[in-house]
């Protein structure tokens, strides 16, 4: 299919749903590329609903707000010829999209989660692989400086010995996208790719990517509150890695749909100190104990969330021009695992028992 250059306006991507995070995209790359892309769109439910950075939504086409040329089907949509499609829709039709447009030659960007089972993807894997296509899994956290700043502090080992860390993901499932009855929605049913283990499968990639695989793990939760989904609602997961000393280091992830107002930290624990960040407050402070106790604290004024989605961006159309980028986003292998680490965990909440990791 060829490569895309950034400069001439011959961009054509396709974005295959406009619900809240299709829309973001659209958005971003608007921002990003102004009139020098050319965006087509295919959805199914064609609801007239502008969504906003805030989720605020006001009634409207998307289409017309965005510059997008819509198609009915995903047929016609992919005989528009685009170079790259943005796979937005439900997670339990990731797949099946994904294979269509890259049966078709299309490069690929795959929300989070990659798909709600590991059925097709290898069969994904290798028609990805034979078309020599560039296939991205969007986990815009990888590129959000706490994460950088957690990844320099383990790698380097500034802070000694790991004993342990928290990772905190909490919000109130009906406040999320407050323009529709969450019940409706696919986070609220676990067929779907929902559940709050699935639906927040992205600070599990956080973890992979911080201290790879675990060497085992355990899961509690389940439909702990009120909410009447059809999925878990909360789940306190337990990882533990065993590090070349042969000691254990133990990270916890705390989720729930039930928590307001929202909470995300994250915390770790070293040898001489600790690190810890504030999502809500965009704080991160760092202490060590050291020579002589120093204590440092940043503050992320004005840092916009949208900055994390044209990084992606950045990353996907400089892959696909052959250009010399940071390689940040996982690929479908990568995200094969972490999706097989993320039903592993299922498998502990409903089994009620340790699960051993092996890849």
């Amino acid at each position: 299919r060829g490569k895309i250059s950034l400069v001439k306006s011959d961009m054509k991507v396709l974005i295959t749903g406009l619900g809240s995070i299709g829309q973001r995209h659209a958005r971003c790359l608007r921002r990003k590329y102004g009139n020098g892309i050319e965006i087509h769109g295919y959805r199914s439910r064609r609801l007239r609903q502008i969504i906003h950075d805030d989720l605020t939504m006001t009634e409207g086409d998307p289409a017309a707000e965005y510059g997008i040329i819509e198609h009915r089907d995903l047929d016609s949509a992919l005989e528009a010829d685009p170079q790259a499609v943005f796979i937005t829709n439900p997670p339990d039709l990731h797949v099946d999209t994904a294979l269509r447009a890259a049966k078709c030659g299309c490069h690929l960007f795959i929300e989070k989660p990659v798909a709600q089972s590991l059925n097709g993807l290898d069969e994904l894997i290798r028609v990805v692989d034979d078309g020599e296509l560039v296939c991205l899994v969007g986990q815009q956290f990888r590129f959000h400086p706490f994460t950088s700043a957690f990844k320099r502090t383990i790698d380097a080992n500034t802070l000694g010995e790991i004993s342990s860390a928290e990772f905190i993901f909490k919000e109130y499932l009906p406040g999320m996208h407050p323009y529709e009855d969450y019940r409706l929605s696919h986070a609220s049913h676990e067929e779907r790719g929902g559940g709050v283990i699935l639906s927040l499968n992205h600070y599990l990639d956080i973890i992979c990517l911080l201290f790879g695989d675990p060497l085992e793990v355990v899961c509690f939760g389940g439909q702990n509150g009120n909410l009447g989904i059809e999925a878990e609602d909360t789940a306190a997961i337990l990882l533990n890695y065993r590090k070349e000393n042969g000691r254990l280091c133990t990270v916890t992830v705390l989720l729930d749909f039930i928590k307001r107002p929202r909470q995300m930290e994250w915390h770790l624990t070293a040898e001489r100190g600790s690190l810890f960040a504030d999502f809500q407050d965009n704080v991160l402070r760092r202490t060590d104990h050291g020579e002589g106790r120093t204590s440092e604290e940043t503050d992320l004024v004005g840092f916009e969330r949208n900055s994390m989605f044209m990084d992606e961006h950045a990353e996907f159309f400089g892959m696909i021009s052959g250009e010399d980028v940071d390689e940040r986003l996982p690929g479908l292998v990568e995200s094969k695992g972490v999706l097989d680490l993320t039903l592993k965990i299922r498998e502990s909440m409903q089994a009620k028992r340790i699960i051993n990791v092996s890849r």
